[in-house]
């Protein structure tokens, strides 16, 4: 991660998984939808992008934007908090 930079969704991805399994979290598979394209596309971590989509962390409209707006990104801080 680098500060100067913006979060990519593969980082995202990455965070949002490391959190719940630190949190000692096991969340239930929510949307059985295929990883869209545009996430996949390059992706190397693919398992945290998988898990992360199929808990819901990420937003529905997650890979249709380069960078992660500040709404994707309340939505996803929003969904992990939901899993408290």
């Amino acid at each position: 991660f680098a500060a100067a930079r913006h979060l990519t969704w593969q980082e995202a991805a990455v965070f949002l998984v490391r959190a719940a399994e630190t949190l000692g979290l096991e969340p239930e598979t929510v949307r059985t939808a295929a990883l869209p394209d545009a996430l996949a596309e390059g992706a190397w971590d693919r398992t945290a992008l998988e898990l992360a989509w199929g808990w819901g962390l990420l937003p529905e409209d997650a890979g249709s934007t380069a960078e992660i707006t500040r709404a994707q990104g309340a939505a996803m801080a929003d969904a992990l908090e939901a899993l408290l």
